[in-house]
């Protein structure tokens, strides 16, 4: 028996038949054919250009195992031999009768969170699975792998991206939803919507199960509604005005220009540090964000004071607020009784109590985050990010935060799982960058003696340069 299409899935070949909408959105809801549409769209093309090569990308090899392995058996059968088995000694790669290739490859970024790994795949195209559950850089790096494989002595094909995904909050919903919600979708981007209203194989049982989910989540992942998304608690966050080009900051930055860091502790799960200044307007700018996993404070220290030498701002970290993990000492099983601020002012991090009160840190993002349009219709706000692949895990992380269902004033908590995996260690560190005041820029006051006036400047240079070295630095060491 040979493979049909349904109605939905042929909207899907159609959209890519030309080669113009090579990054193409697929789904929107749960089985709404996504896996199997896709994974038929990916034989398809290794039928028509043989010895092609195509890769498949799930958040990690368990969740490949239990959840693609077997709608791609299914789909084997159904074409008759055309496509060989998994073969795992050859990296989980899957070879057609013509030579075409489908390599099954996990994300990992629990192993290789650099993505090194993907730096050696030579591939036409991919196929991102449920791909709200991967980062925005691996996106980012499948668009730059893709077309890497030169067929041998045959027709190359268009470079396709192919992601699937339910409704989310995070960067699918940016680079997909909104452009076709809003008609500004253009090529090379396309989406298709799919939901279980597209799949006539889903028992009327299994549609009548689904209505004992609660409501929202019926809505979201049933009905495929991405309005319900609107109640996040971060309703203000727009990545068209809060995400800015990383060349708005000076490098480096003008000493007057405030420099602060924000800290949240991880080792299982992520620690996430921070680089602020604050620019002539008092708007706070993250200008770039580490993170780490399953590193020891000294390891973390020297990390953090390398990456603040990278970025020209070493003088962030005489003022690094933190949560209060931080501050704790650890006097059990032998432990020094050092707490992580301890060990970080060895290394020169002075670390700060950040507030720790939810709803009150919650009111400071929100107030920073809050735009203000002016008459001429440009559009600010009190807190930026630049945009790098480190902030945008943290612009992902505050679009995921809902309100806590018991009160509605805080964010809700939100834990990674035992790989690292979703959580809010970026966004807390966000909010500790944001929950305190002070720090505002103080602009030199200009010149009157031009005889002197380079001579003036390089003391105010130094001047700034002590005072903050000696103050500010006082300062945090007094907390």
């Amino acid at each position: 028996m040979g493979f049909v299409a349904l109605p939905v899935q042929e909207r899907l070949f159609e959209t890519v038949r030309s080669g113009e909408r090579r990054i193409v959105g697929f789904g929107g809801g749960i089985r709404g054919t996504k896996t199997w549409g896709s994974l038929a769209l990916l034989a398809t093309l290794c039928r028509i250009f043989p010895r092609s090569r195509w890769a498949v990308v799930r958040k990690d090899l368990p969740t490949l195992k239990r959840n693609t392995f077997p709608s791609f058996e299914k789909l084997r059968e159904q074409l008759g031999g055309f496509i060989g088995p998994i073969n795992q000694a050859d990296s989980w790669t899957a070879t057609c009768a013509n030579g075409s290739q489908i390599i099954f490859f996990p994300e990992s970024l629990d192993i290789d969170p650099d993505l090194s790994r993907w730096k050696g795949l030579e591939v036409n195209g991919f196929l991102l699975e449920e791909s709200d559950e991967l980062a925005e850089r691996s996106y980012h790096k499948a668009i730059e792998r893709a077309g890497a494989w030169i067929v041998p002595d045959g027709r190359q094909p268009p470079p396709y991206v192919i992601c699937t995904f339910n409704p989310c909050a995070n960067w699918p919903k940016r680079v997909f939803y909104e452009p076709w919600k809003n008609g500004t979708i253009a090529a090379p981007f396309a989406f298709v919507p799919a939901t279980a209203a597209d799949n006539p194989y889903v028992s009327e049982q299994q549609r009548q199960a689904w209505r004992s989910m609660p409501e929202q989540e019926y809505r979201r992942f049933v009905e495929g509604d991405w309005n319900v998304l609107t109640g996040r608690y971060y309703g203000e966050l727009d990545g068209s005005v809060h995400i800015i080009k990383p060349d708005r900051i000076p490098n480096p930055p003008p000493l007057w220009w405030p420099a602060f860091g924000s800290y949240d502790w991880g080792y299982a799960h992520w620690m996430t540090f921070g680089l602020w200044v604050k620019d002539p307007n008092s708007a706070s700018i993250l200008v770039d964000t580490l993170w780490l996993r399953r590193h020891q404070d000294p390891d973390q220290a020297r990390e953090i004071v390398r990456f603040a030498a990278d970025r020209n701002l070493s003088h962030a970290l005489s003022a690094v607020f933190a949560g209060r993990d931080a501050f704790n000492r650890v006097t059990a099983h032998g432990a020094s009784g050092e707490s992580t601020a301890d060990v970080f002012a060895k290394h020169g991090i002075y670390l700060g109590r950040a507030d720790d009160d939810k709803v009150n840190g919650g009111r400071a993002v929100r107030r920073a985050l809050a735009i203000q349009t002016a008459e001429d219709g440009t559009k600010t706000a009190g807190a930026y990010l630049c945009d790098t692949p480190g902030n945008r895990r943290v612009y992902d992380q505050l679009a995921e935060i809902m309100p806590d269902e018991n009160d509605v004033n805080k964010p809700a908590k939100v834990d990674a799982d035992a790989e690292g995996r979703g959580g809010d260690d970026g966004a807390d560190m966000f909010r500790n960058g944001l929950s305190h005041s002070g720090m505002e820029p103080i602009p030199p006051a200009p010149r009157t003696d031009p005889w002197n006036a380079e001579r003036d400047v390089n003391q105010w240079q130094t001047y700034v340069q002590q005072d903050e070295t000696e103050t500010v630095g006082g300062f945090a060491r007094s907390w």
